[in-house]
C-alpha cells in the first residue's frame, strides 16, 4: 500500500475503513483516493487472494448489446443541487445545512480496449489444496459485489458533506465521478480466445496457451445487481441497452501490486 500512498503528487488519500450503509447493510470501505483537484473518488477494496486460486484469468464476451459496439468505461455520475438553507439546533452549536436533489447515473468516460466481461479464478496445477474451484462465489465476485456495495454506500453519504453550508453556497451544481477499484495479490490474465466460436455440441473452446498473457491491471465490465445500487438512480430509460449501461453495468478496475502506479496515473489523465 506504501505505493498508493507515494502518489501524493496526483492523489489525496482521503480516509480508510469508512463505514457506509446500503438499504439495511453495513460496510466498510477499505480506502478511499481522490485526485487532488477533481470531484471524483476511486472507491478502493483490497483483496489477498488463497494461493491455490491466485491466478485471475478474464476473457471478452462477444456480444453485449445490439446497440454499443465499443467498449465504454463507465463510472457512477452523480449531480447534487443545493437549493433551501436549514437549520439544525443543538445544545453545542447551530448549524446550516441545505436540501439538495441528487441523481445517480452511469456515465462513460472514454472507449476502453482493455475492458473484460468475464473473470475467473483458476487452480494453479502445483497446489495441494483439493478444492477445485474456490466457490460457487469466487472471491473475484465477492470483492466486486463488495466494492460496488461500498461505492453506492458511499453515494448515500455525500450529501452529509456537500450539503454543509459553511463549505458551499446556495444553488451550486456539482458532478462527482465515483470509480470502483480492487487491488488484489492475484496475478492477473487475459485471453483473446473468441467465446463465439466454441463447439456448440461440446461446448469447447478453440484456445492457444500462447494467448494469455499476464497484465498488471484491467477494466472488469460488471453487472450491478438491483440490490447493489444506490437509492438515486433513474426510473426511466429509452432502451434495454441504456438500462444495461446507465443503470447496471460499472467498470471495476483491476489491479495487481506491479500495476499500481501505472494505474493510477493512466487514470489520473483520463480524467484530468
Amino acid at each position: 500500500m506504501r505505493k498508493i500512498f507515494d502518489k501524493q503528487q496526483k492523489w489525496l488519500f482521503e480516509v480508510a475503513e469508512l463505514p457506509v450503509s446500503l438499504g439495511q447493510n453495513d460496510t466498510r470501505i477499505d480506502f478511499v483516493l481522490r485526485p487532488t483537484d477533481l470531484e471524483f473518488y476511486l472507491i478502493a477494496e483490497c483483496k489477498r487472494v488463497n494461493p491455490a486460486f491466485s491466478d485471475w484469468c478474464f476473457v471478452k464476451a462477444p456480444y453485449i448489446t445490439r446497440k454499443r459496439s465499443t467498449k465504454q468505461l463507465v463510472v457512477e455520475s452523480v449531480r447534487i443541487h443545493l437549493s433551501n438553507v436549514k437549520n439544525i439546533q443543538n445544545p453545542i452549536t447551530e448549524l446550516e445545512y441545505f436540501e439538495h436533489n441528487m441523481y445517480s447515473v452511469g456515465a462513460s468516460l472514454r472507449a476502453i480496449d482493455n475492458a473484460y466481461e468475464i473473470g475467473l479464478e483458476v487452480k494453479k496445477q502445483n497446489s495441494q489444496n483439493g478444492e477445485n474451484s474456490p466457490s460457487s462465489r469466487g472471491p473475484l465476485q465477492q470483492a466486486a459485489g463488495q466494492v460496488i456495495r461500498g461505492l453506492n454506500g458511499f453515494v448515500n453519504t455525500l450529501p452529509k458533506i456537500y450539503s454543509n453550508a459553511s463549505r458551499f453556497n446556495q444553488d451550486e451544481i456539482h458532478e462527482i465521478k465515483l470509480m470502483p477499484a480492487i487491488f488484489t495479490t492475484a496475478k492477473l490474465f487475459v485471453s483473446d480466445i473468441k467465446l463465439n466460436e466454441s463447439d456448440i455440441v461440446t461446448g469447447k473452446i478453440k484456445s492457444d496457451p500462447d494467448t494469455l498473457k499476464e497484465v498488471p491491471w484491467l477494466y472488469y465490465q460488471f453487472p450491478v445487481s438491483p440490490s447493489l445500487k444506490n437509492e438515486y438512480g433513474p426510473k426511466v430509460f429509452q432502451s434495454l441497452s441504456d438500462l444495461l449501461y446507465m443503470d447496471s453495468i460499472r467498470t471495476i478496475a483491476i489491479v495487481s501490486y506491479d500495476g499500481i502506479d501505472n494505474f493510477l496515473d493512466q487514470l489520473y489523465w483520463t480524467i484530468a
